[in-house]
């Protein structure tokens, strides 16, 4: 799956990590439905069930759920292979939902996993980075809060957790304004392992891209695997503008590089999960 030139990384990423494990890959099939659903009928395109913020009938701000007949996708979206797939699907039913203007004007993953229904988020944010005071590479007192990495201990370790967990789903997201991304290329360097064509690690420096969202697939004390929905990631040079490499879509860093550029983990709990 790969993300295209509509800015929806967030809509992409969540969906990945969704179809990651088999309770999300569940969840996502159960809202996409034949059009018409009568198999006599030649089909002319896709039902899908979606939750859109709105007012109910008694007034009350709410989730209120729609049906959206998706007949096409977008020229410009994501794409897996040639023919429609799931995330192509859902991508224009959630444009056709919310508007196409706001399908690319960016989001958090809560938003995303709202639209399918009850899934529980949380979100840990990045403390050094909102307080604009570097990232904590030890771990330091903050208040009455212990941080990590710029990350309150305890969440560093629900993070973690839930990465290595098959009920949740885990998108990071990378703050726009962020004294460690150049303000021309709107990168910033970390030192990264990846695996090249021939299947051997490689270690190298690999750019993190400015308000982008990422999947995490999977954490621990040492590091975290991310993956870039835009199917690859800039390579690094020196300086970055001389370089126009690619890296593959999936890489590992410490956490100490990822408290200079990750400012919000968001968790979708899929063991809570109301239809």
């Amino acid at each position: 799956m790969k993300q295209q030139q509509i800015g929806d990384c967030y809509l992409a990423s969540t969906m990945f990590g969704l179809a990651a494990t088999k309770k999300g890959s569940d969840i996502l099939r159960s809202r996409i439905k034949r059009h018409p659903p009568d198999d006599d009928l030649p089909q002319d395109g896709w039902t899908v069930k979606i939750q859109v913020p709105g007012y109910d009938e008694n007034g009350v701000f709410t989730e209120l759920e729609k049906e959206v007949i998706v007949g096409q996708e977008y020229i410009n979206g994501i794409t897996q292979g040639d023919d429609p797939s799931l995330y192509s699907i859902y991508e224009m039913a959630y444009g056709i939902a919310n508007g196409d203007e706001e399908l690319g004007n960016g989001g958090w993953s809560e938003e995303v996993l709202d639209s399918f229904g009850t899934i529980p988020t949380a979100k840990y944010y990045n403390v050094s980075l909102i307080d604009a005071a570097g990232p904590n590479n030890a771990t330091t007192e903050s208040g009455n809060k212990t941080t990590r990495y710029g990350f309150e201990k305890k969440a560093m370790q629900s993070i973690i957790e839930a990465a290595q967990s098959e009920d949740n789903t885990v998108v990071v997201t990378t703050f726009s304004e962020n004294y460690f991304f150049d303000e021309y290329t709107h990168k910033a360097e970390v030192e990264a392992t990846y695996l090249n064509d021939h299947y051997f690690e490689e270690e190298d420096y690999v750019n993190i891209v400015a308000g982008h969202a990422y999947t995490v697939l999977y954490a621990d004390e040492e590091g975290l695997t991310v993956r870039n929905p835009h199917g690859s990631n800039p390579g690094s040079g020196h300086p970055p503008l001389m370089d126009n490499r690619t890296v593959p879509e999936t890489i590992t860093f410490s956490w100490q590089d990822a408290s200079k550029v990750f400012g919000a983990f968001e968790v979708g709990d899929l063991s809570k999960y109301e239809d």
